[in-house]
C-alpha cells in the first residue's frame, strides 16, 4: 500500500506534469524584408525592370522551421515580382566555406528543384565565384553564393527561390536578371548596398542599408523548449526528494 506521504507526491507530480504540458513552445524566428525599384527605395538595376510604372520588387522570408543535428534549421525564401519578363536565374551571396552540404530542399515557386523543367545543358543551381558580365550583365562585382536557374517552362512574373539550410541569417547581396523584355537592354536587379560593406548588425525585419538576409558559414545551436527544460528538471524532483528523507534520518 502507497504511504500517504509518497500519495500526496504522486498527486503533486501529476498536477505539476500537466501544467508543464501546457507550457506553449517558444515561437519559431521569423525576418522578412523587401526592397523594390528606383535605387532610392533600396533596388539598383537597369531596362523596364526599374524604370517600369510599377518597378521590379525584391523581397525576403527566413524562418525558422526546425532542428538538424543541433542546430535550427532555416528556411530562406525570395520572391523576385517582375513588371514584364519573369526572372531567368537569382544569385545569392554565401559566406566563404559555404558548400553544397550546408543546403537542402531548393525549390522554386514551391515545386522541388528536381521535379522541374530544364534543358539538358542547364544546371538547376549551383555554388560557385559569379563574375561580372556574360550571364550576369552589369552586375556590380564578383559574387561568391549560390545560383539557383529558372525552370524553362515558367511564365509567372512573380517567381520564389527557396532553401533550407542550418546556417543562420546574416546580411549581404543578390542579383537576378531577365531577358529584354519590354527594353532594349537586359533587365536586372540588384540590392542598392551591393558595393558597400555588409552590415554585421543582428538580423532583423526589414533591411539595413539596402541588404538583405542570407546564409553565413555558422550555425546556430537550437534551445530547448520551456516545456522540455521544465519538465527535465521536474523529472529530477523523486530523487530530490528521496535525498531528502535519507539526510533527515
Amino acid at each position: 500500500m502507497i504511504k500517504r506521504s509518497w500519495l500526496r507526491v504522486l498527486l503533486a507530480l501529476g498536477f505539476v506534469f500537466t501544467v508543464a504540458s501546457a507550457v506553449p513552445a517558444l515561437a519559431a524566428i521569423q525576418y522578412s524584408g523587401s526592397l523594390q525599384a528606383p535605387k532610392t527605395n533600396g533596388l539598383d538595376g537597369t531596362g523596364y525592370w526599374v524604370n517600369a510604372e510599377n518597378p521590379v520588387t525584391f523581397s525576403w522570408l527566413v524562418s525558422e522551421v526546425g532542428v538538424q543535428n543541433g542546430a535550427i534549421l532555416w528556411n530562406y525564401a525570395y520572391t523576385i515580382s517582375a513588371p514584364a519578363g519573369a526572372s531567368s536565374h537569382v544569385i545569392i551571396e554565401l559566406s566563404d566555406g559555404f558548400t553544397v552540404n550546408d543546403i537542402s530542399n531548393i525549390r522554386f515557386n514551391g515545386t522541388p528543384i528536381e521535379e522541374c523543367v530544364y534543358d539538358d545543358d542547364t544546371s538547376r543551381w549551383e555554388i560557385s565565384n559569379f563574375s561580372q558580365g556574360g550571364s550576369n550583365p552589369y552586375m556590380k562585382d564578383g559574387l561568391f553564393g549560390i545560383k539557383i536557374n529558372t525552370p524553362n517552362d515558367n511564365s509567372n512574373l512573380i517567381t520564389t527561390y527557396s532553401f533550407d539550410s542550418t546556417h543562420a541569417p546574416v546580411w549581404g547581396d543578390f542579383y537576378s536578371k531577365d531577358g529584354m523584355a519590354n527594353s532594349n537592354v537586359f533587365n536586372t536587379a540588384w540590392n542598392e548596398g551591393f558595393l558597400r560593406t555588409d552590415p554585421t548588425a543582428d538580423p532583423t525585419n526589414g533591411s539595413i542599408d539596402n541588404h538583405i538576409l542570407r546564409p553565413d558559414t555558422v550555425e546556430q545551436p537550437s534551445v530547448p523548449e520551456a516545456s522540455s527544460m521544465l519538465l527535465g528538471a521536474l523529472g529530477l524532483m523523486p530523487v530530490l526528494g528521496m535525498s531528502i528523507r535519507k539526510w533527515r534520518k
